[in-house]
């Protein structure tokens, strides 16, 4: 059983448990250099970017400007996850799918 005393160990506990959960998930961290790379603006995202073959997760927080800057509020919203403060965007959704295939080195179809 888990001894939580105040919220301030309530939000250390979850943001730990959080990290666990995304390392057994196989997520990666975005680098900045990876941003232009795989097609967003740079303002689209100025901290902190996990993801995975099938998924982005980003700090609810950043979600206003990553659909602004980078484009995804054109995402359905059946492709939009909200945990707590994280936001997960499905790689279902194309605009999600080109950004992920980008960072995960997959190449387009020609046109």
């Amino acid at each position: 059983m888990i001894s939580i005393n105040n919220v301030e160990e309530l939000q250390n506990y979850v943001e730990e448990f959080t990290d666990g959960l995304l390392q057994d998930m196989n997520v990666k961290v975005m680098a900045k250099e990876q941003r232009e790379t795989c097609g967003l603006d740079p303002r689209a995202l100025p901290t902190r970017v996990w993801y995975n073959d099938d998924f982005m997760i980003v700090p609810s927080g950043l979600r206003k400007v990553l659909d602004y800057y980078g484009g995804f509020e054109y995402v359905e919203p059946e492709n939009v996850y909200t945990v707590g403060d994280l936001t997960f965007y499905s790689g279902e959704c194309e605009r999600v799918r080109r950004v992920l295939d980008a960072l995960n080195g997959v190449e387009g179809e020609e046109e």
